[in-house]
């Protein structure tokens, strides 16, 4: 009998190409799904990338309301508004897509910039331009490179034969200076304020940056003056007054300007971890096995050299903390500690993940559990608690509160206590599933015939955009492009996830605040992740979260785009510069950046911490004189539990009372130290946008 049963699950396998072959894809059931989209063909067909110019790879996407099209024989470039179903008729040979609000265009082999409503901001007159990452307009003037803003105002002559971008208000800058090019530094008026003598330099950090000079490396600070000597064959800023050093006797240690030794020169290798400002050390014990350790820029040992594995975040270079853990190996098995060297999960399991979405996966060696299901997984929270246990063939990372699971014959999704959203599914069998984001997640399936087929699902596992289409572009500005086998043109879909993105649990908002809480989600104010338990108290995250939106809507601009142009640095310098050791989350790092919430330390945000209603009075208050709300007559506090409220808070409690943002609780009082619940902050956050844009 198992012999049959063999012979039929090899048979199935060997016939699942067959049945799944694009004909089967382009099935009745999945065209009237498509028939439910607000779904346009255009007249030409898109690549969804391709090279421009020799530049990096441009993705066809609406950027400042706009897709960017080649077509034709001549391939003719022409913007497209999805919103207003027209062409610009565009009058530039070429063009790249808006980035930053905007487009480097070209006329007659000449290079120019266009901003967001066509205006011509820097003319085409020259050889090439290219916009950075930081809000500069980088250009060639014959054989040299020079900067300007985009307002079209020249900072940097074109006189160097590179500029790279700045950081901490300086640029590296390479000149031939007598048959060689050497590198310098400039300010953002233009001036070479360290001279180009140098063989080779790295970006400034912490007031200071490593300089190479007659095949040495040297510190030098922002006036140039050395100090750290040329002796290294390699030294990097870990802080202020801590240098990575490599090369010493094959060796790596980390050393103070007064060269004392910080951490001792026993390893083979360092790497300096930005956002955590850990330092990962290594040791070689043999020629296949390297045990890890951690130290902090004090030279405190964090976590001793003692782990023979260490899990790197994906997408991330010595990216080794997340959400304040790291999992680590220790004689064949994975633990996970805190950036304290605490255990928060014991060494007993064959595999775990990072921290994704504040849980961990992960199971213990074991026989099998069940017919074709092998492990019984395990999920943690952040404090080391077990969750949820499951039999299955693997449990991927959470995202956007869920988690995928692979089945023997079919997939399922289940929320962060385990708790089934969609059930043991075998239509989904052998599609690629992504991680979940907004509600829903992007699917593929490759062909025996060596196709792949994209579309979406939602957290059901119900197709939103079936599986028909040849490329999906990345959803922007609430539109998608797509392309069909079939059709020898590009398809725009418009909202094609409102429904997903609108959907919550109705029940769970109080009658008393379900006008103003609908009304913030419908105006597009409350991301997903947060449409959820509205009663509960908001942490310090999610009111972050509830941040963004308001402000992007209010200026009209992306938060990238918005932080770019306030500070000038590219979004990684942002992010360096404001990351903490126990959230990456982007809304967090923005706020933080303009200036509008803070941590609880330089390192530390408590992104679960809860919000009190005199902090959310403060934020509130931040958030609309960042938005130009400032003009306003603060009238004398007259609670009767005024004395509670922080020093720090009192203006700001008045501010909020003044414009009817937030009022009193009740029996004339404001309740300071009460928690503030999510609805709550809904409700002030639409009051607060409603005012802003009522009369635009």
């Amino acid at each position: 009998m198992k012999r049959i049963v063999s012979l039929f699950i090899g048979l199935l396998l060997l016939l699942t190409p067959l049945m799944f072959s694009p004909s089967f894809a382009l099935s009745e059931k999945y065209l009237e799904i498509e028939k439910k989209l607000d779904l346009t063909w255009l007249d030409e067909k898109l690549d969804f990338e391709f090279n421009l110019a020799g530049s990096d790879v441009v993705r066809s996407r609406v950027s400042n309301g706009y897709i960017l099209i080649i077509g034709g024989e001549n391939h003719m470039f022409d913007f497209y508004s999805p919103k207003n179903d027209r062409y610009k008729n565009f009058e530039y040979d070429v063009a790249t897509e808006f980035y930053l609000g905007y487009s480097v265009v070209n006329k007659n082999a000449k290079y120019g910039l266009i901003n967001s409503d066509f205006e011509l901001v820097i003319p085409c007159e020259y050889d090439n331009l290219a916009l950075t990452y930081d809000g500069y307009v980088l250009y060639l003037e014959g054989d040299k490179y020079g900067l300007f803003n985009t307002s079209g105002e020249i900072v940097i002559p074109a006189e160097y034969e590179s500029i790279e971008q700045f950081s901490e208000d300086l640029a590296i800058v390479r000149k031939m200076e007598s048959d060689a090019v050497k590198v310098g530094y400039v300010d953002k008026n233009g001036s070479l304020v360290i001279p180009c003598k140098y063989d080779n330099a790295y970006a400034f950090r912490y007031g200071v940056a490593s300089v190479q000079l007659d095949g040495k490396w040297g510190i030098i600070n922002k006036k140039g003056e050395i100090i750290m000597p040329f002796d290294y064959d390699f030294i990097y800023p870990c802080s202020e007054n801590s240098f990575l050093v490599n090369g010493k006797n094959d060796s790596a240690g980390l050393i103070n300007k007064d060269n004392d030794i910080i951490i001792p020169f026993d390893y083979d290798d360092m790497f300096y971890d930005v956002k955590s400002g850990l330092i990962q050390v290594q040791q070689n014990v043999t020629d296949d096995l390297v045990h890890n350790g951690f130290f902090d820029t004090s030279g405190k040992e964090v976590i001793p050299c003692i782990y023979d594995g260490l899990l790197v975040t994906e997408g991330y270079n010595y990216d080794f903390v997340s959400e304040g853990l790291i999992t680590l190996k220790k004689d064949g098995k994975w633990g996970v500690l805190n950036t304290k060297g605490e255990v928060v999960i014991p060494f007993e399991y064959e595999h775990l993940s990072n921290c994704s979405d504040g849980r961990v996966v992960g199971y213990k060696p074991q026989t099998q559990a069940g017919p074709h299901v092998p492990f019984k997984w395990t999920c943690f929270d952040k404090s080391g608690r077990v969750v949820f246990e499951k039999d299955c063939m693997y449990l991927y990372n959470f995202s956007d509160g869920v988690a995928v699971v692979h089945y023997d014959f079919g997939v399922g999704v289940v929320d962060k206590d385990g708790k089934d959203i969609m059930p043991y599914n075998e239509v989904l069998f052998g599609y690629s599933i992504d991680n979940f984001y907004h509600g829903v997640s992007r699917v593929s399936l490759e062909y025996n015939d060596g196709d792949t087929l994209y579309g979406y699902i939602n957290k059901k596992g119900e197709f939103v955009v079936p599986p028909i289409y040849t490329s999906i572009s990345e959803y922007s500005e609430d539109f998608m492009l797509v392309n069909r086998q079939d059709k020898d043109v590009t398809g725009v879909i418009k909202n094609p996830f409102k429904d997903e993105m609108m959907s919550y649990d109705y029940k769970t908002v109080s009658p008393w605040a379900a006008e103003e809480v609908y009304a913030a989600i419908e105006a597009g104010l409350v991301p997903h992740e947060v449409k959820n338990d509205f009663k509960l108290d908001i942490t310090r995250q999610d009111f972050a979260k509830l941040l963004i939106p308001i402000i992007e809507k209010t200026l009209g601009k992306n938060i990238e785009e918005i932080l770019v142009s306030k500070e000038h640095k590219d979004v990684y310098e942002i992010v360096r510069l404001n990351a903490f050791d126990d959230t990456r989350d982007k809304s967090v790092i923005a706020a933080k950046a303009l200036g509008i919430i803070n941590g609880k330390s330089e390192k530390i945000f408590d992104p679960d911490g809860k919000i009190t209603r005199e902090q959310a009075a403060a934020l509130l208050e931040r958030t609309a004189k960042y938005l130009g709300y400032d003009k306003v007559e603060k009238p004398e506090l007259t609670y009767s539990d005024v004395a509670n409220i922080s020093n720090f808070a009192k203006e700001s409690v008045a501010f909020v009372g003044a414009i009817d943002l937030m009022k009193g609780v009740g029996d004339n009082k404001f309740e300071p130290k009460s928690h503030y619940t999510k609805e709550q902050a809904m409700m002030t956050i639409y009051r607060l946008y409603f005012m802003l844009n009522e009369n635009k």
